[in-house]
């Protein structure tokens, strides 16, 4: 916002009328607090002076013609001056890119391709920056997963703002959880080296069903014995998804060679 001063050539003059406003802007009383209108007044100081405040509409900026608006002045007898112009140059400042908050999903064990995309009103996005990595996975520029994303590596961005190249998020083995548990944040960088505000990406990774493993073992009897107990502690199985889950155990039917003579 930029405070203007109004004035005439004459110590008698009264007051400011408002004939035109601005074509890309507001125009505010001198405290800012009530926006004005065409015909409104202003009253003028004793110098034959008044006060308004304008600020230019989001993005715009005009250095050569800029905006305007038109007033005129009314002395002590009501005699109205004719109508005068009042031009405000606005000078191009550079507003920096945009990105936004994601959420997506991977399930348990997949890695998923991450494509990062940003905008910018004034110029175009050069590059990406990640400064938080995920606490539960690996972030990558290789599907391998290795090596993993070092923080503040830049990740170019081609003419429509979208990284060259995408990032591989590789879950922790068997890892499953909600998009809070795997967060990183990213940034975009412009052609001028203005960066956005920060946002955060959001990862679910979904459970997926593991089959229970088994330690395959074996246990010595005498020949000939019978009724042989073998209990759940002499089997060794492990279920990765919980290990308090109940099993259900199948007993096959084996059947040995048969004995030598």
């Amino acid at each position: 916002s930029n405070l203007l001063l109004m004035a005439g050539s004459h110590l008698a003059i009264q007051q400011y009328r408002l004939v035109s406003l601005p074509g890309n802007g507001t125009l505010m009383v001198e405290d800012g607090s009530t926006a004005l209108a065409v015909d409104d007044t202003l009253a003028a100081d004793p110098q034959g002076a008044a006060r308004v405040v304008y600020s230019p509409d989001p993005n715009f900026f005009n250095e050569e013609t800029g905006d305007s608006f038109t007033f005129a002045a009314e002395d002590n007898i009501g005699v109205e001056s004719a109508t005068a112009t009042f031009t405000v140059l606005v000078n191009d400042i550079n507003d920096g890119p945009s990105v936004t908050e994601e959420q997506v999903s991977t399930d348990e064990d997949t890695t998923l391709a991450i494509t990062l995309f940003g905008s910018d009103i004034d110029g175009f996005v050069e590059s990406f920056r990640i400064f938080r990595l995920p606490d539960n996975g690996t972030l990558s520029l290789d599907p391998s997963g290795t090596p993993a994303y070092a923080p503040g590596t830049l990740i170019p961005a081609d003419s429509s703002g979208t990284a060259t190249a995408p990032l591989f998020f590789t879950p922790d083995e068997n890892f499953a959880g909600g998009s809070f548990s795997n967060i990183f944040a990213y940034e975009a960088i412009d052609d001028d080296g203005a960066s956005s505000d920060d946002r955060r990406y959001l990862i679910t990774v979904n459970g997926v069903n593991d089959a229970p493993q088994v330690t395959v073992t074996s246990l010595e009897v005498e020949e000939g014995a019978a009724g042989v107990t073998i209990t759940t502690a002499e089997l060794a199985v492990v279920d990765p998804d919980d290990g308090n889950n109940v099993l259900i155990y199948t007993c096959l039917l084996y059947t040995s060679p048969s004995p030598r003579d």
